[in-house]
């Protein structure tokens, strides 16, 4: 790895000095990361996959454990104590996606994997001059990669979703024809990969709040169906051991259970 001289520090960092790591309490550390966050509404995210590409079996199978969170925070379990919008809006820290991670929103349309991949295999001048194509080029390489070490918490390099996402970065990277582009001297790969280690950034973190529910939560049990729209609320009846029994909450809505088998 070159050493600090090599590279320029982008406006925002500063080179981060190396530390001892202490044993202190969880809580204190959490404490420490945080102390300059900033609690404000977060931006509307902005679309990460393209119009007509969100086949919703594929969507789900890839981003199951999306689900899984928004399940958890819709549901209140009277029986556990559980309150998924209150534990949501008191202990989660969440910071908005589309600007602190997915950073191909800020590429034009086309293929953004590819976009970023000749970004980042650039040249740096080295003292060099540039003209024309090529310093444009290269500026362009400069600015995304100091914009990513200065304002972003995580450069996310996914695969991608098949059929879904075109020409993701890190098959670009993982495709035995590029070996070695991601750390290849001179570039501004090189470059990125200085940054994330000898550099820290001195802006404020600002994190989210999500809006509230825009419907009731579900007071149903955690493993327990959600209740389809639409259906209608029936008597409560309970069958035989092991087969479906019916449920109608207080507020109307009907739930349907497997009692299970004795």
């Amino acid at each position: 790895m070159p050493d600090t001289a090599a590279f320029p520090i982008p406006e925002g960092t500063a080179l981060a000095m190396p530390s001892v790591v202490e044993e202190r309490p969880e809580a204190e550390v959490v404490a420490s990361l945080l102390k300059d966050s900033a609690r404000v509404p977060g931006p509307a995210e902005r679309k990460i996959i393209p119009d007509g590409k969100t086949d919703p079996r594929k969507i789900m199978d890839y981003g199951v454990q999306v689900l899984c969170l928004e399940r958890l925070r819709e549901l209140v379990d009277p029986k556990d104590r559980w309150d998924g919008p209150e534990y949501f809006s008191k202990n989660m820290l969440l910071l908005p996606a589309s600007s602190e991670m997915w950073h191909y929103n800020t590429l034009a349309a086309g293929s953004k994997g590819r976009q970023q991949f000749e970004l980042l295999s650039t040249r740096r001048p080295d003292g060099g001059l540039l003209r024309g194509e090529e310093l444009e080029k290269s500026a362009a390489a400069e600015a995304f990669v100091q914009d990513v070490l200065a304002n972003k918490f995580v450069m996310k390099l996914c695969h991608g979703l098949k059929d879904v996402v075109e020409e993701p970065l890190a098959n670009l990277w993982d495709d035995p024809h590029n070996d070695g582009a991601d750390c290849a001297p001179g570039t501004y790969a090189e470059y990125l990969r200085w940054g994330s280690v000898h550099l820290k950034q001195t802006r404020k973190l600002t994190w989210a709040v999500l809006p509230p529910l825009e419907t009731k939560p579900y007071k149903i049990g955690l493993y327990d169906p959600v209740p389809r729209e639409g259906e209608a609320a029936k008597t409560p009846e309970e069958e035989v051991a092991g087969v479906k029994v019916k449920v109608t909450e207080p507020d109307g809505r009907k739930l349907s259970v497997f009692a299970p088998c004795t």
